[in-house]
């Protein structure tokens, strides 16, 4: 399972970005494409174990985006439903570019203080 790996790396980049700052981590969110390749479960199980030591007690938020592409006939962007069929549902012409949904990213991350006040350290 490449989740894991991927919730170790995760858990690097937030120690990275939250560097020199005061308290703990109490929340990552993260952005996770349906063609990310990234099973979201997968992430969020792996989590705790990735975390355990390094952002003790912290919780992963996953936000899930849909598959979105960009059709030259229409000149527009659409949402995919059948993400084996890679066609504009509104004119059925093939999709010339994936926009969204391939993603896997650190939205914020969220540190509680001593007195309990919450700050983002991190916003992509």
């Amino acid at each position: 399972m490449h989740e894991t790996s991927v919730a170790c790396q995760l858990v690097d980049l937030v120690r990275q970005q939250i560097q020199g700052q005061r308290g703990r981590v109490a929340t990552v969110r993260v952005q996770v494409g349906v063609w990310s390749g990234i099973a979201a479960e997968a992430l969020a199980a792996a989590y705790p174990a990735a975390a355990q030591g390094l952002l003790p007690g912290s919780k992963l938020v996953i936000e899930s985006s849909q598959l979105v592409v960009w059709c030259d006939c229409c000149q527009a962007e659409r949402n995919i439903i059948d993400s084996q069929r890679l066609r504009c549902p509104d004119c059925g012409a093939r999709a010339a570019r994936i926009v969204r949904g391939t993603e896997l990213e650190l939205l914020s991350v969220e540190i509680q203080d001593g007195s309990e006040n919450n700050h983002d350290a991190a916003n992509s």
